[in-house]
């Protein structure tokens, strides 16, 4: 169960928000621990992901001041390579649902 009271106090294009939460949890659980294997499958894979980023945005010249900006609008390319191991756990058995883990580690280029 949760209780969140939220406030917002805005002048012109200024706004300040404050919330405060406050959450209760019953839990009552079993399990066995470290007996037998666990139930459903388990999956171990590599992986290699390769993407390139083409980017453009529009340029634009301030006026009126000292501290105006000016953009170009040249387009902005990247390339993105990430190789790394992920693996997941499909979790089967007494329930009446399936459910999956998974969880990876790339390695970033």
């Amino acid at each position: 169960m949760s209780l969140v009271i939220d406030l917002e106090y805005s002048v012109s294009e200024t706004a300040l928000r404050l919330s405060v939460a406050q959450s209760w949890h019953w839990v009552d659980t079993e399990r066995t621990a470290l007996g037998g294997k666990p139930t459903g499958d388990i999956k171990i894979e590599p992986f290699a992901n390769a993407a390139y980023v083409h980017q453009r945005i529009g340029g634009f010249n301030e006026s009126g001041g000292a501290a105006t900006l000016s953009v170009d609008d040249p387009p902005t390319d990247i390339g993105l390579t990430s190789l790394g191991v992920r693996g997941s756990h499909l979790m089967t058995g007494r329930w009446p649902c399936m459910a999956r883990s998974a969880g990876g580690l790339p390695w970033e280029t």
